[in-house]
């Protein structure tokens, strides 16, 4: 279990969002969940109710953890003002092709001195940051996994 207080939203709703919504709270992560895409976030919603409120997730047996574990984030939502003021790490498990939209979203809700990574970590990730944030990043401090943590 996680013994830093940290708040985090995972920013997108394809499968290793899925994987870290059970995975962080789980592990005693404050875990928020912002679906911007359609209506993606009213489905994992409906989704979560379907399991009891939860997210699961399954790892193989060499894996730690492993097995079948359940997390509940605290909200999952469409709207950027309603996560981004609560959190401290912003995940984005996202496309390359995803950053400059998703980015110009969540500019509004930004501050300074929160983590905004993404994972897989290729395709430009800071060039984009930049280009949307500004040089400075809005005192936004950027990061990069690579590769994917989890192939689902």
């Amino acid at each position: 279990k996680n013994n830093i207080p940290m708040k985090v939203a995972i920013c997108g709703g394809g499968n290793a969002g899925h994987v870290m919504a059970a995975l962080f709270p789980y592990k005693g992560i404050e875990t928020y969940w912002l679906a911007t895409y359609g209506d993606e976030a009213e489905k994992i919603k409906a989704g979560m109710a379907e399991q009891g409120g939860v997210m699961k997730a399954t790892f193989a047996s060499h894996n730690t953890p492993s097995g079948t574990i359940e997390g509940k984030p605290v909200l999952v939502s469409s709207k950027p003002e309603e996560i981004l003021p609560l959190v401290d790490v912003i995940i984005m498990p996202l496309p390359s092709f995803a950053y400059r939209e998703v980015l110009i979203a969540l500019k509004p809700y930004l501050k300074p001195g929160t983590f905004l990574g993404v994972t897989p970590g290729q395709g430009g990730f800071d060039w984009v940051a930049r280009e949307v944030l500004g040089n400075d990043l809005g005192g936004v401090v950027t990061f990069a996994i690579l590769p994917m943590p989890f192939t689902c």
